[in-house]
């Protein structure tokens, strides 16, 4: 459940309680059923010191480090990874869902904070686990987003406002605003462009793709924040091209 920097610190004998685990998963793909959905939503908390997040969605696919498959066995909440399987207990109370065992040294409280599970809908065609999804990475993204830096000192101020709307018809609108002052006097710089998009990922991370109106194109990297101080009503912020940006509506574009 976790990535490889934080695997030196499991307990010595869990090697000996992954292999039943690891034989059990390949009995079957991980089963689509009602019983599962209590725990469907993105779940995030705090692990060794860093934010975690914990997507588990209706059709038994998710996302951790990386895609994951997952399934409740009994008592059990089993995911599987591409070097295997692990079970986990798990307790659930209301919006907080509380994990341990496994290669989890202490147990880990998580908070559900979207997408709160529901009847599962029936399975649709999917990218293969690893592939880039562009149906389900767009309809993650679409929405209007917004960063501002300043600072200001004896001498004078400087700000800048970068805001972005990805609509859900594909189309995009990109503004920004600078603005300065100092001994000289005040100034300021307004900017925009237009076009459509598209994306490439998954919700935690992947490639925006932005065709402008002249014809060029840009591919630009983004990456979910999993800290919940950066999330709004509209959801979690996210990282373009190394840059934090709030999500301030959704993709009506309204």
């Amino acid at each position: 459940m976790i990535s490889d920097q934080f695997k030196g610190i499991m307990k010595n004998g869990i090697v000996v309680f992954a292999v039943p685990v690891f034989i059990v998963a390949f009995e079957g793909p991980p089963a689509w059923a009602g019983s599962n959905t209590a725990l469907v939503g993105t779940w995030s908390g705090e692990f060794a010191g860093d934010p975690f997040q914990l997507i588990l969605n209706a059709d038994g696919t998710g996302q951790m480090d990386g895609p994951i498959q997952w399934q409740v066995r009994g008592k059990k909440l089993v995911i599987t990874e591409d070097d295997g399987s692990t079970a986990y207990n798990f307790a659930l109370k209301g919006s907080k869902m509380t994990v341990s065992g496994g290669d989890l040294e202490e147990p880990l409280t998580l908070t559900r904070i979207g997408g709160a599970g529901k009847p599962a809908s029936p399975p649709v065609a999917q990218a293969p686990a690893g592939k880039p999804s562009r149906a389900s990475s767009a309809q993650f993204l679409a929405g209007q987003y917004s960063a501002y830096s300043g600072h200001s000192t004896y001498s004078g101020s400087y700000s800048s406002e970068k805001r972005g709307a990805l609509c859900s018809n594909g189309l995009f609108q990109l503004n920004s605003e600078t603005s300065s002052s100092g001994s000289s006097g005040m100034a300021g710089v307004q900017g925009g462009n237009s076009g459509r998009w598209t994306a490439e990922g998954n919700e935690l991370r992947g490639t925006l793709i932005l065709q402008f109106s002249n014809g060029q194109q840009q591919r630009i990297p983004y990456e979910t924040s999993m800290n919940p101080k950066d999330r709004s009503y509209y959801g979690p912020a996210v990282k373009f091209d190394g840059t934090l940006y709030q999500r301030t509506g959704d993709g009506s574009c309204r």
